[in-house]
């Protein structure tokens, strides 16, 4: 069974609010029992050949740096 965390608790560790995990049936419906949780249910797959309304994901950017100075050193102090 798939649930989602209503509120922070311990359950084999620490367990967020909104976080997602998977328990067995019976703990499953002592957590949603108690309001600890609520059972989240999978999304039905698509058709084959169905095309998805989702958009598809923009290419990543190429990753930028900083220009290197002119001078590319320090500058140097006057010997005294």
């Amino acid at each position: 069974m798939v649930i989602q965390a209503l509120k922070s608790f311990d359950h084999n560790g620490l367990r967020r609010k909104f976080e997602t995990f998977v328990v067995s049936d019976s703990m499953g419906k002592q957590l949603t029992q108690r309001g600890l949780a609520k059972e989240v249910k999978a999304d039905p797959p698509t058709a084959a050949g169905e095309k998805s309304s989702a958009l598809q994901a923009a290419p990543a950017s190429q990753e930028q740096t900083q220009k290197k100075s002119k001078r590319g050193k320090r500058k140097k102090r006057d010997a005294e």
